[in-house]
């Protein structure tokens, strides 16, 4: 699945090779080639290799991008897809954590660390050895952990509050309403009422807690779509906003949202 998406994103990249700097191009020619040579008749040592070369050119890939691209519209929407996509990652990852009948072992931790890559960070902060509510408190409340959901929600609020909005529009818009009611729930949870054991599933109010951002983050993806990202429903909420302001209306600004991603 993900090989197939990395395909996807290189053949989008191809249809828009004039905006994308030689460096990049160069980066995603090698991504290209990395994918080529993987066969599954190779040896698991000579994947796992070629795989650590892909994500090394998608870190060098994501760090260009973080550099080069100019703050506008379609640097904002990149930038939410990344938030939302890496919130509901480690959503994925911490609820499969949790399916068992009992608490899960330091290894799994220890492997849930990796893949968030938060090993170093936890080490340094508990300096302890793994313990489940400290990992829920790094990877899920956290909101100074780069890698943690609560990270990903506060950057997620900070770029809705840019997002153009039809005047006059007191009431916070869709999109606002769930993240701030996200938000609200990390910021207010208890890491020890989130531990406690349950009879039919080892932590239920974690699970039901992950089962809501999960749902909740993917209706605001749907939702972002639709108000700003569909051509019809972005030209009847823009339409006006900036007239008289000596700002471009809605010909240019439905440019900026559609045209410049």
């Amino acid at each position: 699945m993900g090989i197939f998406c990395l395909k996807n994103a290189i053949q989008v990249a191809d249809r828009v090779r004039d905006r994308l700097f030689d460096d990049s191009w160069y980066i995603l020619g090698r991504i290209e080639k990395g994918l080529v040579r993987i066969n599954p008749k190779n040896q698991s040592t000579e994947v796992l290799e070629m795989l650590s070369d892909i994500i090394l050119n998608m870190s060098a890939f994501a760090g260009l991008a973080l550099e080069s691209i100019s703050r506008g519209m379609g640097w904002r929407f990149m930038d939410m897809g990344r938030r939302i996509e890496r919130a509901l990652h480690i959503i994925t990852v911490m609820t499969s954590l949790i399916q068992g009948r009992s608490l899960p072992d330091s290894s799994e931790l220890e492997a849930v660390l990796e893949v968030a890559d938060s090993r170093i960070t936890y080490q340094t902060r508990y300096r302890t050895t793994l313990h489940m509510e400290p990992l829920v408190d790094l990877l899920l409340l956290d909101e100074i952990n780069p890698r943690s959901v609560g990270f990903q929600l506060a950057a997620l609020y900070s770029q809705l509050e840019t997002l153009p909005k039809p005047q006059p529009f007191p009431f916070r818009t869709k999109e606002e309403k769930i993240i701030l009611d996200l938000t609200t729930r990390l910021r207010l949870a208890d890491t020890q009422e989130l531990m406690i054991l349950g009879k039919k599933h080892v932590l239920p109010n974690l699970d039901a807690l992950l089962k809501k951002l999960n749902k909740e983050l993917q209706d605001l993806a749907d939702s972002i779509t639709q108000h700003y990202l569909s051509r019809i429903e972005t030209e009847k909420q823009l339409n006006g906003q900036f007239a008289g302001k000596g700002y471009p209306v809605v010909g240019a600004v439905v440019g900026m949202v559609n045209n410049e991603i």
